[in-house]
């Protein structure tokens, strides 16, 4: 017998059945009318049941047939018991839902690698320092001993500076109405140019624009920010908003769906 009679034979199980039957009992017939003792002749053939589902499991797909009578038997039991059913059924997709919120954050934080090239070899260093007498500890690296480090490391590594991302109250030039609350971070000219992502629109910052500090307030929208805020309008390169009485200029949006170091923020 095929495979394709086999998987032919799954969707006439019943008709299979009636054939595996007559097939039996023509057989006891037959050795009957041979003359032998009917008793004799079903011992000498043992159990039926047990010749039956042989016969069967030759002529079928035995492990698709099983989960077929399985999701048969299944669906029998839910319909017995509406209520219990819809109990459980909420409760499955209550914990298929969590549990794939659970994955998404914890993918997002620990597992997705930064939308960067050569993620693999980005290494993050921490600068912690303790003021007397105050429980908190201040991650800050003030520009002259960035550039001092950025120079000892300058033959084997790359070394750019970036803030936490926090949210900024800000005002756009060209909106009249109450401010804005944006996720932003401060990050050294070199950041972009290090990571190796590149702008969709005008221009990302430089090493350039280190230069003179604080004569260089430029700001660079992510993609998706530019395209939900602005509505992926090309003018936002030049336009302004403030923050903290500092005007920033925006001079270009960064390309896909990169937006800061910080995984998942």
């Amino acid at each position: 017998m095929t495979l394709l009679d086999r998987w032919r034979n799954l969707l006439r199980t019943d008709r299979l059945h009636r054939e595996i039957e007559e097939e039996l009992e023509s057989h006891i017939a037959e050795a009957i009318a041979d003359g032998r003792d009917p008793d004799e002749v079903r011992r000498a053939f043992g159990s039926m049941l047990r010749l039956r589902e042989e016969s069967r499991d030759v002529q079928i797909v035995t492990s698709v047939d099983t989960i077929r009578a399985d999701v048969v038997l299944g669906l029998r039991r839910l319909v017995s018991r509406p209520v219990a059913s819809c109990v459980v059924i909420g409760s499955l997709a209550l914990a298929t839902g969590v549990t794939t919120a659970a994955f998404r954050l914890v993918d997002g934080l620990l597992l997705a690698p930064l939308p960067v090239p050569a993620a693999h070899r980005l290494h993050s260093m921490s600068w912690h320092a303790e003021i007397p007498d105050w429980p908190a500890q201040w991650d800050r690296v003030s520009l002259p001993l960035l550039r001092t480090l950025q120079e000892a490391v300058a033959d084997d590594a790359d070394l750019i500076a970036a803030s936490p991302t926090r949210s900024w109250d800000v005002t756009f030039a060209t909106s009249s109405g109450p401010t804005e609350r944006v996720q932003a971070q401060y990050v050294s000219g070199s950041f972009f140019p290090s990571l190796g992502v590149r702008p969709v629109l005008g221009r990302l910052l430089t090493a350039a624009d280190d230069l003179n500090p604080g004569a260089h307030p430029y700001a660079v929208l992510s993609e998706a920010f530019w395209t939900s805020r602005f509505g992926a309008d090309p003018s936002v390169v030049g336009r302004t908003f403030t923050y903290r009485d500092i005007v920033f200029e925006i001079v270009g949006v960064v390309r896909g769906d990169f937006a800061g170091v910080e995984t998942g923020r």
